[in-house]
């Protein structure tokens, strides 16, 4: 997937949750979609990173993550379990904090989309 086509789905994402009225507030529609497309891109970044170790074309910049590296299935379960721990505990903020329960997703897609983007950059050396 090139850049140009990340880019593009995650803007197909953002711009189809139009609220509707009578549902909750769009903040909080909004922080939905920007976690699910968080997650998107969640998986993206695993996948990209695990075909990459398995040709020898990369390595793991995260020092907690790396030690996993040359077990996919442990490295697989703690990377999606740390962005599912991120996205459940941006969920539940929304209660409490909505503004900062959306600030954070809002960070969390775009930190997940420049790692992305970063990954695929770096394959194409």
């Amino acid at each position: 997937m090139t850049i140009r086509m990340a880019r593009l789905a995650v803007a197909m994402v953002l711009l189809s949750a139009i609220p509707v009225a009578g549902q909750e507030a769009p903040s909080s529609r909004w922080q939905d979609v920007l976690l699910i497309a968080g997650g998107g891109l969640a998986g993206a970044d695993l996948s990209i990173s695990m075909d990459a170790f398995s040709r020898g074309q990369a390595r793991e910049a995260n020092p907690l993550l790396r030690p996993l590296v040359n077990r996919p299935a442990a490295f697989g379960a703690v990377k999606a379990g740390l962005d599912t721990a991120a996205i459940l505990w941006l969920r539940s903020m929304r209660r409490d904090h909505p503004k900062r329960a959306l600030i954070g997703a809002v960070g969390f897609v775009v930190l997940k989309a420049s790692i992305v983007a970063w990954n695929v950059k770096q394959l194409r050396r």
